[in-house]
């Protein structure tokens, strides 16, 4: 099995400006075509769209008012279309869920709007209101008539809820090129590649700071900070296994303070709570610092020295340093996150990881503690889950979501709701406990729970769960957080 990887080459500093006006171009045709496309009235298109949204730019001509080569917006085009069909991918799943969790319709009513759901073209009828002549497979399914219109308007609801806005670029210097838009070539010992420019058999040429010649697309970053360009190009790469003796499957929970907690009882990525939290430290004293130089450029604004506060502006309260900090941060954090998912992998050596399908997501935005949103912000539960479904993938071991809905408030062994405070977990059968170890061990039984699907709504999730707590299960009570606890 392979495993697609970006892999990275970098330019010399040089002369910018050429590759920059092709990036700027590229992006308007790009916002031009998510613009144009996005809507509902293009679902239909987005299959065969080489057939019926390219073949008709060029007869119409329009896209030579980007100044671009034919080649150039094409793949604008490309890039534009693949993003769209992404989006509208998302949202039919979102759709998927909440017909999954309305519990107004049958089951032959949701396979009746799951179908549609994976029929492109018979969705796009049914969101722009046309007729349609109905296929064989949708004839077959048992659904009365007088409920399809309301059916229908269920399907275009959830499109208008889940869809979101029109995607549009701003600031974001790259594009996409085909093998046929650059070449390598050699100079006195030195690897050079030449790029496409905006006119016909124009090339603009930059000194490369390694040997490696790629084929197939590429695709280019310009980089102002460095007046110089990066070059990814995504290799299919052969999966590295690890050596298992007998089939092992573990449950695994994301947290704050210690990055990974296993169900097999032990923890990796120890301080990573106090990498974030000395970054946010970090970020409060600079941004006091900045606020009262802000404070004092614009007191010498109202005095009417604007040369001072021009300079405070310009010299003091500059972004590089700062974004140039950012950048070496969130490199510090792929690195504990890329070496803790490979400790924890090589230890306990896995056949199959469970965990939450679980972005973080506040819902509380308490404005009067920005100190609090900051932790939160950094507590980058969606780089982790990204990177734990790649080092899973390249190292051959399964993986599997699960619905987290009171994971950490129920005692894995006696399914009783607790109390959680940091990192102790009491349960009023069972005692005290690692709140995380609890937390991953119930992730672990959430597997092959046949009640509690992926996309059982949160509240027949509790109700399932305290269906299952023995008759003389002790009072539970809500929090102010809508915690379930122990009354006392």
């Amino acid at each position: 099995m392979a495993i697609a990887k970006c892999v990275k080459q970098y330019s010399y500093a040089t002369d910018i400006k050429a590759i920059k006006e092709v990036a700027k171009r590229y992006q308007t045709a790009r916002n031009y075509f998510y613009a144009r496309y996005s809507g509902i009235k293009s679902i239909s298109k987005l299959k065969k769209y080489k057939k019926e949204i390219r073949d008709v730019l060029i007869k119409e001509k329009t896209c030579d008012m980007f100044g671009l080569q034919a080649r150039q917006w094409k793949m604008a085009l490309d890039e534009a279309i693949a993003n769209i069909k992404s989006a509208w991918s998302n949202v039919k799943n979102k759709m998927r869920v909440a017909i999954t969790n309305n519990s107004n319709l049958s089951e032959e009513e949701r396979h009746f709007l799951f179908y549609i759901l994976k029929a492109d073209e018979i969705f796009g009828h049914v969101m722009c209101r046309n007729e349609f002549e109905y296929p064989k497979g949708l004839l077959d399914i048992q659904v009365s008539s007088e409920r399809i219109p309301y059916l229908f308007n269920l399907l275009r609801r959830y499109g208008r809820k889940y869809k979101n806005n029109i995607p549009h670029s701003t600031g974001l210097k790259s594009f996409d090129i085909d093998a046929d838009m650059y070449s390598y070539l050699y100079k006195n010992g030195e690897l050079y590649i030449e790029i496409m420019g905006l006119k016909r058999g124009e090339r603009i040429t930059f000194k490369l700071k390694d040997h490696y010649r790629y084929s197939g697309n590429l695709t280019i970053i310009v980089d102002d900070r460095m007046n110089s360009i990066k070059i990814h190009r995504c290799l299919k790469v052969e999966n590295k296994g690890i050596e298992r003796s007998e089939e092992y499957i573990i449950g695994i929970d994301k947290g704050y303070t210690t990055m990974l907690s296993c169900s097999n009882g032990k923890e990796y990525g120890y301080g990573f709570g106090l990498l974030l939290t000395n970054r946010t430290k970090e970020i409060n004293d600079k941004n006091k610092k900045r606020n009262k130089l802000w404070a004092l450029a614009k007191k010498y604004e109202k005095e009417g020295n604007y040369e001072k506060a021009a300079n405070i502006i310009k010299n003091i309260l500059g972004y590089k340093k700062l974004d140039g900090r950012t950048r070496k941060f969130k490199a510090r954090v792929d690195s504990f996150i890329n070496r803790t998912i490979n400790e924890m992998l090589y230890d306990a050596k896995p056949t199959e990881v469970v965990k939450e399908d679980l972005t973080f997501v506040s819902k509380k935005k308490d404005s009067s503690s920005k100190e609090y949103n900051r932790k939160m912000y950094r507590w980058v539960k969606g780089r982790i889950n990204e990177r734990l479904d790649y080092k899973c993938e390249y190292y051959q071991v399964k993986i599997k979501d699960v619905n987290p809905a009171y994971t950490s408030q129920i005692c894995h062994k006696c399914g009783r709701f607790g109390y959680r405070e940091y990192q102790l977990f009491t349960c009023p059968c069972c005692g005290n406990m690692d709140a995380n170890i609890n937390a991953s061990k119930v992730i672990l039984q959430r597997r092959d729970d046949k009640e509690i699907t992926l996309y059982t709504n949160y509240t027949k999730v509790k109700e399932i769960l305290l269906s299952r707590v023995p008759e003389d299960k002790l009072e539970m009570i809500e929090n102010e957080d809508g915690q379930l606890m122990l009354a006392i």
